[in-house]
């Protein structure tokens, strides 16, 4: 499907093992096989991306390199009971883009990009016809998530270079983010994200500031070569952010961190739109967990203008500029979640 080209593609299901052999992207050679094999020999691939086609489907911020984001994304972080189920998105992706979701949060760490990758496949091809193209999907995936002891995480030790002193972060997110390309079956992504700025309960200040730097560098490098659209961080607040934008050469387009009215994130939301970096609300109606929507203050303002408690949420975090992505597996909810963004409401 263009502008993607799937070379040497063995047949498969799109919630097995990964397909995609080699990708290559328009006319560039060598296809994702040259990327990871040479990373020093990468081109800036030539890629006819029309974001304003994304625009009018779906309402987009705009981000400081000119790429349209849709306000309303499809989180696909599902841990029920703290035990990951990448599976869930062969249930739920289909549902959310029957309801009208066109953006994918996804992460090396959630185990799913062969899913969410094997899915896409099969929506392109189906669509076709009807002249769907990449354009109409935007992607987001993220490296460098710490090493978790006795947890599974699908990256079989590839994050050690955030917490080994011996190893070279930024060759680390390289290797990482081209594993990414190949089990999403893509060319490039719409946006990636540094996971997290480096590992849990980590007193080394030192070498976390230097393997950001590193992994930062990275980013940058795969963002001058078109793997990546747009760039940005995640779970950053104002000193890391302080400290990259002291030597960044590409400042973050984007800063995903949690956020919803129980953890407002005031003082990192002005730093980054101070400094013109998008701020995307995750666990927007605060996962479910905290008994956000039982809120009686929450309550009486949904009653009073009778909607429901999440919509008076996403409105508040939109309305502060954010962009948000819930999750969910009931496709009614996800229709009263891209209500918020439908313009059809009273500002609160």
């Amino acid at each position: 499907v263009p502008p993607v080209q799937v070379v040497s593609i063995r047949p498969s299901r799109w919630s097995g093992s990964a397909p995609v052999q080699r990708v290559r992207v328009c006319s560039c050679p060598g296809g994702l096989g040259f990327w990871a094999a040479a990373p020093s020999k990468m081109r800036q691939p030539q890629m006819p991306i029309d974001s304003r086609r994304l625009a009018e489907t779906s309402p987009c911020t705009e981000l400081a390199n000119g790429v349209h984001m849709p306000l309303m994304g499809f989180g696909t972080a599902f841990f029920p009971d703290d035990l990951r189920r990448p599976e869930a998105v062969c249930w739920t992706l289909p549902l959310a883009f029957e309801c009208g979701v066109r953006h994918i949060d996804t992460a090396h760490m959630y185990g799913n990009e062969t899913h969410v990758g094997g899915f896409l496949r099969e929506w392109w091809t189906a669509g076709y016809a009807s002249g769907r193209t990449r354009d109409d999907v935007f992607l987001t995936t993220k490296v460098a998530q710490p090493p978790v002891p006795l947890w599974p995480e699908p990256s079989a030790g590839q994050t050690q270079y955030m917490v080994d002193p011996a190893l070279d972060s930024k060759e680390g997110v390289l290797t990482q983010f081209f594993g990414c390309l190949e089990r999403l079956g893509l060319g490039y992504v719409d946006l990636l994200l540094l996971h997290w700025p480096g590992p849990y309960n980590s007193n080394d200040v030192q070498q976390n500031s230097r393997k950001r730097r590193e992994m930062w560098t990275a980013m940058e490098e795969l963002y001058s070569r078109g793997l990546a659209r747009a760039i940005g961080v995640s779970n950053y607040m104002v000193p890391h952010l302080t400290e990259l934008l002291g030597y960044c050469t590409v400042k973050p387009m984007v800063n995903q961190i949690e956020c919803h009215p129980y953890c407002t994130q005031t003082p990192v939301v002005e730093m980054c739109r101070h400094e013109g970096i998008h701020v995307t609300a995750y666990s927007p109606l605060a996962g479910g967990k905290a008994q956000l929507l039982a809120d009686p203050v929450l309550v009486e303002i949904a009653d009073a203008r009778g909607e429901p408690a999440s919509q008076v949420v996403l409105q508040w975090l939109l309305q502060r500029g954010l962009s948000v992505i819930p999750r969910s597996s009931s496709g009614a909810r996800i229709r009263e979640n891209l209500r918020a963004v439908s313009g059809e409401h009273k500002p609160l």
